[in-house]
């Protein structure tokens, strides 16, 4: 047994955790301990606090994530109408512009016609002067 006691206390005494020798001693130790309890519960305070914080920023970046997914979507769709708008703009654009070609040819034979109808008047008016 105190061969064991020897042993036992070789090892404390080798780690520095011997008993110590005297009270002065004995109340250093006792508050070098308290001090070490209040660092790590602080510590250990700070760790929770720190693993909320990753917590939180883990769901806002994947809330992040998520808007950012759904502007993507959003601008993949407002793209494709606009899109669409264009060519139909487009197609517009071409139908009336042959339109106005179209009436720029028909004003152009109304013309054409007017002025026939007005020489055709002028050459019955001359019949008509003959004929009397």
């Amino acid at each position: 047994m105190r061969k064991g006691l020897v042993t036992t206390g070789a090892v404390l005494a080798a780690l520095g955790l011997g008993f110590p020798a005297t009270a002065q001693d004995a109340r250093d130790a006792e508050r070098q301990f308290e001090r070490l309890e209040r660092q790590m519960e602080k510590l250990e305070r700070g760790l929770e606090r720190s693993e909320r914080d990753l917590d939180r920023l883990r769901r806002q970046i994947g809330s992040e994530q998520k808007d950012l997914d759904k502007a993507r979507q959003k601008l993949a769709r407002d793209e494709k109408r606009l899109a669409e708008r264009q060519r139909k703009l487009e197609a517009d654009m071409r139908k009336r512009q042959a339109q106005q070609k179209q009436f720029e040819r028909m004003s152009s034979q109304m013309a054409e016609l007017k002025e026939q109808l007005a020489e055709d008047a002028d050459e019955n008016d001359e019949d008509a002067d003959d004929q009397r």
